[in-house]
This record gives C-alpha cells, structure tokens and sequence, in this order.
C-alpha cells in the first residue's frame, strides 16, 4: 500500500543511516560496517542486497557506489553519503541523516494517524446513519400499512 510504505521506509533508513554512523564511526571494517547496517534495518527489501553489497564493497567499492547499485536508496540519499565520503565525515552526516528520516516519519505517521481517525469517523458516522435510517424505516412501515389500507 503505497501511502503506508513512505513512513515506513523511512524508519527503516533512520535506521540504517544511525547503525552505518555508529558502527562506522567505531571503525569496523567496511565489509562488516555495511552488512551489519543493513541488517539492523530490519527492512527485507534492504537485507536482500547484504550479499551483493558486501562484496562490491570487497571488491573496492565505496559506499555509495555500492548502494546506488541496489537501485533501493533515494537519488538524495546516495549524494549526501558520497559527499560524506569524499569530506571525512560519514559518521556525521549520517548521523544527521538519521534524525532528519526520523523526523520525517515522526511527520509521516502523525499525518497517517489523522487521515486514519478522520476515516474510522466517516465510516463509523455513515454507519450510524444508516442504522437511523433503517429504525425510522421500521418505525413508518406499520404506519404506512395501516394508512394504506384505509
């Protein structure tokens, strides 16, 4: 479901984005750094690339490159890894990265949760006209059989 799979993926990139700064950031090997990272995701359509990535990444690539290949990470994404790469910094910037797909999900949600009450109300409300309606109909139907015969 298209409107359900944004805040979700996006948790799961907030994810991805804290393990990859922290583990990174601890100075595990790039292989393990990324292989750890998308596990910790904890999404399938993530995990499912652990293996080609890992070994684009023995095979001497970076981050980036490895990622975009999986065709799975955002056009955006990929450009702040990279630039991340090539200034230093990746344990920073993902870090970043990870409190702006958070509050981004935060968002997200909240607008889900507001659209799903506001649907449970409509339905609940056209339910209960209709269960008014279905009463007033038994309430006239012996009326109108006794006017009819008159």
């Amino acid at each position: 479901i298209p409107l359900l799979s944004f805040p979700f993926k996006n948790i799961a990139m907030a994810r991805f984005s804290w393990c990859l700064s922290m583990i990174h950031g601890a100075g595990v090997d790039a292989q393990r750094t990324v292989s750890m990272a998308l596990r910790s995701s904890l999404n399938p359509i993530f995990t499912r690339h652990i293996k080609p990535v890992e070994q684009r990444i023995i095979d001497g690539e970076s981050f980036h490159a490895a990622l975009d290949k999986t065709e799975e990470f955002s056009r955006e994404f990929i450009s702040v890894l990279e630039a991340g790469e090539l200034s230093g910094t990746i344990s920073e910037t993902l870090d970043h990265q990870a409190k702006t797909f958070r509050r981004i999900a935060k968002t997200q949600f909240t607008m889900l949760t507001k659209v799903m009450g506001g649907l449970v109300f409509l339905i609940v409300g056209t339910l209960f006209v209709f269960m008014i309606w279905n009463l007033f109909q038994m309430y006239l139907s012996p009326i109108n059989d006794a006017l009819g015969g008159v």
